[in-house]
């Protein structure tokens, strides 16, 4: 039974405060809370308004439709405990974000991390949060396997001293003719300002992706950005190994 207190509080998960209030945020959609009924992540109760092969509580769509942050649900949501963070970074490649504020953006990062197997995420503490019902969605079931770690990121840069730090910038080189045979951070700014000037003092190198002569475009979507610079430094390691690659920085 979904009582109006136990209704209240789902839709009051809309709002980030809340989420901090009570430790708690919403998934919605089988396939999603598939993902996360697989993970490490606690699932305090699941509700639906249809059949379901797992254990839940039985609602109407009327009630749907007042929980449901989505403009059509899915007939399927998942009230999913915020767990302690976890400060290790784990793996070679890890992705730094500065002040990134549009959560289908953030999601779509943490998608593509998880899809060329980058396990952490570093986010300066202005970034989007990681709850937002719109980045649990667009990020379509990653955001149960990528570890976020929310900080100030320029001390964060600073503590790190194992991982090379590559900015990509506007006016970086090439980022196919640039391989870092290293453990490295790579990091992506704001998606109208970019990195900020004293984050880039920090780095080690300043990559970019060039676009064509041919091309008007101001710039790229910071998540094409995103995309484009894995798919450049996954090449380049299949480059490394085939052989083809005379200089490794």
């Amino acid at each position: 039974m979904l009582t109006n207190n136990k209704l209240k509080l789902i839709k009051s998960l809309q709002l980030r405060k809340n989420r901090l209030k009570h430790k708690l945020f919403v998934v919605e959609g089988k396939k999603i809370v598939d993902e996360y009924l697989k993970s490490n992540y606690i699932v305090d109760s699941i509700y639906s308004c249809m059949d379901w092969s797992g254990e839940f509580i039985k609602i109407s769509d009327k009630e749907m439709k007042r929980i449901s942050s989505l403009k059509n649900h899915c007939g399927l949501l998942a009230v999913v405990k915020i767990p302690f963070q976890k400060n290790e970074l784990i793996g070679d490649t890890i992705l730094a974000l500065e002040k990134i504020q549009d959560p289908g953006n953030f999601g779509t990062m943490i998608r593509l991390a998880d899809w060329f197997g980058v396990s952490t995420i570093i986010c300066s503490e202005d970034c989007v949060d990681l709850y937002n019902p719109k980045v649990i969605q667009s990020s379509m079931g990653s955001s149960s396997r990528v570890n976020v770690i929310y900080c100030n990121l320029n001390e964060k840069l600073l503590e790190i001293k194992n991982y090379k730090k590559i900015a990509m910038t506007l006016d970086g080189d090439n980022i196919n003719d640039f391989y870092c045979d290293k453990k490295k951070i790579i990091l992506l700014g704001n998606e109208g300002k970019g990195l900020n000037g004293d984050t880039i003092k920090l780095c080690d190198y300043k990559v970019g992706i060039k676009k064509s002569r041919k091309s008007n475009a101001e710039s790229l979507n910071v998540a094409n950005a995103c995309a484009t610079g894995a798919t450049a430094f996954r090449e380049a390691w299949m480059s490394i190994k085939a052989g083809m690659y005379d200089v490794v920085l």
